[in-house]
């Protein structure tokens, strides 16, 4: 006799309770997997997986006079090797060449990417380090939006800077340009006192992401730049996304002021295949 022939043969008082019974079993059943979906879910489900890479750089601009010609004057290098990954126009100048209008910034890029097929939402990454203050600006590649703030109120004994992206499409990257204006103390930091660079970061979160301190690579700092300019101009074959001006001045402007003093110290070139180290 097989149990549903038992059962059959029970009277109703004592199939009620096997009924109610094997009801609340298979409620109890139907709930427990439909809780344990989700999670077997994620599970099984890649995990969003945000990879950051940094290089740093100095960028300097100015104007090259010679005569009543201005002329642009800019050179970007690899910070942490001091070496020039070009410079317009090269080096070293002619001796009747004056230099005016003379600008300098430390620049920290981080090149994020979403190595996921989800999309990554409320990125936020916070760093402490000399290279970024109040006077810091951010700039990023068309196909994100974010933004940069200092931040003076964390508990760390240094103030952080934070780093803000709406969104990183799926299986895409972002580059961030961190930009701070070279004042006396950061020149001081970075040429005489010949500080490390690093990427300290303070924290890390985005909403498909918990607070993790991620690892940053080292790129290759030709490698970052020639990534960054293809991101910016759709044109892969510019070496250098440089604006070039010439100026006349007129007949009664006075030859600026020659600042070649304020140049920074000169740099080795940077090689090819490495583009400088860090």
């Amino acid at each position: 006799m097989n149990l549903l022939q038992w059962f059959w043969r029970k009277s109703w008082d004592k199939k009620v309770p096997v009924l109610a019974l094997l009801i609340t079993f298979f409620a109890f059943l139907s709930l427990w997997f439909w809780n344990l979906t989700p999670v077997v879910v994620r599970m099984l489900t890649p995990k969003p997986e945000v990879h950051i890479g940094a290089a740093f750089y100095v960028y300097e601009r100015g104007w090259a006079v010679e005569g009543k010609t201005m002329s642009t004057l800019s050179e970007l290098r690899n910070l942490p090797s001091n070496c020039s990954l070009w410079a317009v126009p090269p080096r070293p100048l002619p001796k009747s060449v004056k230099i005016a209008g003379l600008q300098s910034w430390a620049q920290t890029k981080f090149r994020f990417e979403n190595m996921s097929d989800e999309r990554i939402t409320n990125l936020r990454m916070s760093i402490a380090s000399p290279l970024q203050t109040n006077a810091t600006v951010v700039s990023h590649t068309p196909n994100v939006e974010a933004k940069g703030k200092f931040d003076t109120t964390h508990n760390d004994t240094r103030s952080t800077y934070v780093i803000t992206i709406d969104a990183i499409p799926p299986r895409d990257a972002a580059i961030l340009s961190l930009e701070t204006p070279l004042n006396d103390n950061l020149r001081h930091f970075l040429y005489d006192e010949h500080g490390k660079v690093s990427v300290p970061i303070v924290s890390f979160s985005a909403d498909q992401l918990s607070n993790i301190t991620p690892q940053v690579d080292r790129i290759n700092a030709s490698t970052m730049y020639k990534k960054e300019t293809e991101m910016r101009t759709a044109d892969k074959g510019i070496s250098v996304a440089e604006k070039i001006e010439i100026r006349i001045l007129g007949p009664s402007e006075p030859e600026p002021k020659d600042e070649s003093d304020k140049l920074l110290p000169k740099a080795t070139t940077c090689p090819p295949e490495t583009g400088g180290n860090w």
